[in-house]
């Protein structure tokens, strides 16, 4: 898997765009956009968002997957 992630910060963190991220974890478009919607809800992930632009968002990859993982067997839960 080639993808191209980009290094914003000194601390070695990936960021990705939402498109990456799709390819990385196989998840179709509208279910990445309908997660990430769910996860800047959640105040512990306030700080996983950069919005650079109206069209250039990135997300941190390392939270976006502790956030996959929160949500793994939910259905299970309820």
């Amino acid at each position: 898997m080639n993808l191209k992630t980009m290094q914003v910060d000194d601390f070695g963190q990936q960021w990705m765009r939402p498109c990456q991220l799709t390819k990385k974890y196989g998840l179709g478009r509208v279910t990445i956009w309908r997660l990430l919607s769910e996860m800047r809800e959640e105040p512990k992930y306030k700080h996983s968002f950069l919005d650079l632009s109206s069209k250039l968002h990135l997300v941190r990859d390392k939270d976006f997957l502790h956030f996959l993982k929160s949500r793994d067997k939910m259905y299970l839960r309820r």
